[in-house]
């Protein structure tokens, strides 16, 4: 035997023996390369560099979002007897679950099951019986997603426990925002304006199935709605507005219409989230109020959220 080095779980060396005259190996533990520039002795992992005096990497994890409940510099869960992580970005089980696996596999199924369906009903909104199909299917998503923290809690764990952030949950289905606003009118012509931007509806792959505004009207009011509204030097310029409703003095709701109908939303998606997008609201006579809000009914194409440590 020319050299024998013997390694703690984290990689910290103990009873090193190496005969006299041997060729020196820079490959140390896991097979990675010891880096000595100014007497550090770190292991070049590829993406990061890892310090096996401390269990710690020099730098963040690049993938670090998709492990949220986990400090961002922790080497292999903190429980390398059973993680790996061969090139310092994404720790990989090495004993993965085969039921978790099973049940993560069966949710993938569902979710495309639930986004193909969607898919094909949402070209013309979304019937009762429809939206109530796709309900039923999201319930039985998540049931197996009980079922895979719960496994997952039991069987994938570590030296510090599973963090609550690591959890999958579903994201998406049938959903609402609403933005609430208050306008106060001094002068003649006075115009004020709330945008979609202020429902913060969730960016990414939606399907919007109504859009309305309610509101209470002092004096007399206009609305518009418009996809692009923008205020320069005081002064508003409105592009392709659309009168949604005229009233005095009045509560009252109503579909909106024109660009801010929910055929437009969907074919012009960036209008949910824009701050230019949304309703001019003007007061002809220069005085008076308004109240109320704008509401959104949407669905979101479905997916998870969390990321459990367990090879798919």
């Amino acid at each position: 035997m020319k050299k024998r080095i013997d390694y703690y779980p984290f990689g910290l060396t103990f009873n090193s023996y190496s005969r006299e005259n041997t060729t020196p190996q820079n490959r140390k533990f896991n097979g990675k390369e010891e880096q000595k520039t100014l007497g550090l002795s770190w292991l070049d992992y590829g993406a990061r560099m890892y310090m096996p005096e401390i269990g710690r990497w020099g730098v963040i994890d690049p993938m670090a979002a998709k492990y949220p409940g986990w400090s961002p510099y922790n080497f292999s869960f903190n429980n390398p007897v059973r993680f790996i992580d061969p090139d310092g970005r994404d720790p990989v089980d090495t004993n993965p679950d085969k039921k978790a696996n099973r049940l993560a596999r069966k949710l993938q199924k569902q979710i495309t099951k639930i986004n193909t369906m969607a898919k094909s009903m949402s070209a013309g909104g979304f019937t009762a019986s429809e939206a109530g199909k796709i309900k039923n299917a999201i319930a039985k998503a998540g049931v197996t997603v009980e079922k895979l923290n719960t496994r997952l809690d039991k069987s994938v764990s570590t030296a510090t426990g599973r963090p609550a952030a690591d959890r999958v949950q579903l994201v998406g289905g049938f959903d609402s925002k609403s933005a609430t606003f208050h306008r106060d009118f001094a002068n003649e012509g006075g115009q004020q304006f709330v945008s979609m931007k202020e429902l913060g509806i969730p960016s990414g792959n939606v399907h919007v199935t109504s859009s309305t505004v309610s509101l209470t009207a002092k004096s007399e009011i206009k609305v518009d709605a418009s996809d692009n509204v923008r205020i320069i030097a005081g002064e508003y310029v409105v592009s392709n507005p659309h009168n949604v409703l005229s009233v005095a003095d009045v509560r009252t709701s109503a579909p909106l219409t024109g660009p801010l109908s929910p055929a437009s939303l969907n074919s012009n998606p960036s209008n949910l989230n824009s701050p230019f997008a949304g309703l001019n609201i003007s007061s002809p006579s220069g005085s008076g109020s308004v109240s109320g809000a704008v509401t959104v009914s949407y669905f979101q194409f479905v997916d998870t959220s969390g990321t459990p440590p367990i090879q798919q």
